[in-house]
């Protein structure tokens, strides 16, 4: 497997995760444009992940995610985004 195939990889099962998280399909999720800052500490300890959604996304879709707030923002705990071998 190369590099390229192992990235998109992560990325596919990052991005199903985020999906599930947000309650609506990973098909679902292709369809809305998003960014993901944090909110974190000076020394990198994540806070937050805020996923930040574009005006033109689906309404539709949008109106699916639980949570979400004016401006199209969703605020994800860090847990959200770990893995369980992260735990170990």
């Amino acid at each position: 497997m190369s590099n390229r195939e192992l990235e998109e990889m992560q990325e596919k099962l990052a991005n199903q995760k985020l999906a599930s998280e947000l309650g609506i399909s990973y098909d679902e999720l292709l369809e809305l444009e998003w960014n993901i800052d944090t909110n974190e500490s000076d020394d990198g300890l994540i806070y937050k992940y805020i996923v930040t959604f574009s005006e033109e996304s689906s309404k539709k879709i949008l109106n699916k995610i639980e949570g979400i707030e004016d401006g199209n923002i969703v605020r994800l705990q860090p847990s959200s985004f770990e893995e369980p071998d992260d735990f170990e």
